[in-house]
């Protein structure tokens, strides 16, 4: 009777180490019970702080001493960032000289100008005007339409001699 209390006592020490991986299947789903079954049970666990394995503490611990600079390196750099700063004073990094930003908006309108010019001239040309008129010299012999349809024939080309018929419904 004792073996599960021991192992139960096992599974709590091993969870509260997290070494989650050192427990079966069967101590974990008892333990789960135990947890969900005890409160008293439960909270202890949840009372107690992860231990990392102190061979991770002392890995960190290397990287943190190997990472930071030294007195002297901290030195070097404030006397090269103070060094700089005279040679940037009075100018905002990416900051125009005062001259490009009086003449900017000048140059920018005689550049719009320039471009507008230049598009203007180099447009295509519109077509010319389809010349349609009314024909006059066109006889049409049978034509059918409905009632409420308007019928036009144009005629068209150099000497009138392409005849269009357009029938329009009226949306009356």
């Amino acid at each position: 009777m004792n073996q599960p209390h021991e192992s139960l006592d096992a599974a709590l020490r091993a969870a509260a180490a997290g070494r989650w991986d050192a427990l079966t299947p069967d101590q974990v789903d008892r333990l789960e019970c135990v947890l969900n079954q005890e409160p008293a049970v439960a909270e202890r666990l949840a009372g107690q702080k992860a231990r990392p394995e102190p061979h991770l503490d002392q890995v960190l611990a290397d990287l943190d001493r190997r990472a930071q600079p030294t007195p002297r390196a901290w030195q070097d750099v404030w006397r090269h960032i103070e060094a700089a700063a005279p040679r940037t004073a009075g100018r905002r990094p990416g900051a125009l000289s005062p001259r490009v930003v009086r003449l900017w908006r000048p140059l920018a309108a005689a550049a719009a100008c320039l471009l507008l010019t230049v598009f203007w001239t180099l447009r295509p040309s519109a077509p010319e005007a389809w010349p349609l008129q009314l024909a006059t010299n066109v006889e049409i012999n049978e034509l059918e339409v409905s009632e409420d349809a308007t019928t036009f024939v144009f005629a068209t080309g150099a000497r009138n001699d392409v005849q269009v018929i357009w029938v329009l419904e009226d949306q009356g």
